[in-house]
């Protein structure tokens, strides 16, 4: 099946202010250039000690991989990252946004923090082995 001409009644760009939505945003974001230097952050993004505008450095590679990815496909990219060591690691669900800023292509970094659920899994499942640990223990009491 072809698909006809581009009917530009049907052609219409969001203008947005990723600024805003950078700051405004609860978990961490960003804007990054198709080159992945990074434009603006917000707090949540510097506290992970990701790179920021004031102090660059390099991204995790399949988190620079799928800005780049972003940029030159035009395609959101989904990803899950653990950052941190040890006792202080966050489970982080990133998805990478193309957007246009200045005629130049950007990419729209969103972050959510999964850690919260990751350790109520946790706690779940240690707290079923838990009560069936009790169950056969009280079956062979009896």
């Amino acid at each position: 099946m072809e698909q006809g001409p581009k009917n530009k009644q049907f052609e219409r760009q969001a203008k947005i202010d990723t600024q805003s939505i950078v700051e405004a945003q609860a978990g961490p974001a960003c804007v990054a250039t198709a080159d992945r230097r990074i434009l603006i952050a917000n707090q949540a993004w510097r506290m992970l000690g990701l790179p920021t505008p004031q102090e660059p450095g390099v991204l995790p590679g399949e988190l620079a991989l799928a800005i780049l990815a972003a940029a030159h496909n035009s395609h959101a990219q989904h990803l899950g990252l653990s950052l941190g060591t040890g006792d202080e690691t966050a489970t982080i669900e990133f998805t990478c946004l193309p957007v246009t800023m200045r005629a130049r292509p950007m990419v729209l970094v969103l972050g959510r923090d999964r850690s919260a659920t990751r350790d109520l899994l946790n706690a779940l499942v240690t707290s079923r082995q838990f009560h069936r640990d009790m169950s056969k223990d009280r079956k062979s009491v009896v």
